[in-house]
């Protein structure tokens, strides 16, 4: 689906910005965080889109985590 796979992208595109390297956006350990900011911008209605405090401290988690892990 289209407009999913949109949303895949710019949650992906949200981890990168924040800092998140590309191994980890691309592999298993984002792939919560992922569904979790994907649900969020399924199920926003009109100029209230918003990611859970869960997402954005997992962002943050994430951006932290080291490479080899």
């Amino acid at each position: 689906d289209e407009t999913l796979q949109g949303y895949i992208d710019e949650v992906k595109a949200f981890l990168l910005d924040a800092g998140v390297a590309q191994e980890i956006v691309d592999g298993e350990a984002s792939a919560g965080a992922i569904t979790r900011g994907v649900a969020a911008l399924w199920n926003y209605r009109a100029g209230e889109a918003a990611f859970s405090p869960y997402f954005l401290q997992r962002a943050v988690q994430l951006s932290y985590k080291d490479r080899g892990d």
